[in-house]
């Protein structure tokens, strides 16, 4: 694996801040990249980061807690000594989900973006006039409108309140891409944070 090009990417971007989303032991055989070399690029550019934000999925999803996650980090070559310096935040998912997974991704990153800007935490704060309006604009809105009224509410997640006091210039690991991770790009997008993924970490 080259690492080479990885630290090529990094110096190019001058990023400062590295995010890692869903690398944990319940979705390791998922993973398209060695655990033990991901760590081994940990290891290695940790103190080039001002901050390493760690974000999994823990107990109350079923999934392992983030003593065990750490254990399983450090059995994999991660440096003990380092733990400390990594922010750990047990994420959760699924806020956007059914709508990405029905094909409205970018449809659901523009009401996104428009919830935010009108203060909207949750689209059950939409009036029906406000829908109009999105709709009259777009009418993939009324198919977005009927599909979270089945399927329930789309939110903005603790998560998403953590972002907001991330600074732009991020690079980007973990997966899976069109999941969990897609959630992350998608807020973001909506934060108007820049960032890039560094598709050796990607699975």
């Amino acid at each position: 694996m080259n690492h080479l090009q990885t630290f090529k990417l990094f110096e190019s971007t001058q990023h400062n801040t590295l995010i890692c989303v869903d690398i944990q032991p319940a979705y390791e055989k998922f993973a398209t990249f060695d655990t033990r070399e991901f760590m081994t690029f940990l290891n290695d550019t940790l103190n080039e980061y001002n901050r390493v934000i760690y974000f999994f999925n823990g107990p109350d999803l079923g999934y392992e807690d983030q003593n065990t996650l750490m254990d399983w980090m450090v059995d994999n070559g991660f440096d003990e000594d380092k733990l400390n310096d990594l922010e750990f935040f047990d994420k959760g998912y699924g806020w956007f989900r059914t709508c990405m997974d029905e094909g409205y991704m970018d449809e659901v990153e523009e009401l996104l973006s428009w919830m935010y800007s009108e203060i909207k935490t949750t689209t059950a704060d939409i009036e029906d006039d406000e829908w109009d309006t999105l709709i009259s604009k777009d009418s993939t809105f009324e198919e977005l409108k009927d599909l979270i009224n089945v399927n329930g509410d789309v939110y903005f997640p603790e998560a998403f309140d953590f972002l907001k006091n991330v600074n732009s210039g991020i690079d980007l690991v973990g997966g899976m891409q069109s999941e969990c991770l897609k959630e992350i790009e998608i807020m973001l997008s909506v934060l108007d944070k820049d960032y890039d993924l560094i598709s050796e970490w990607v699975y």
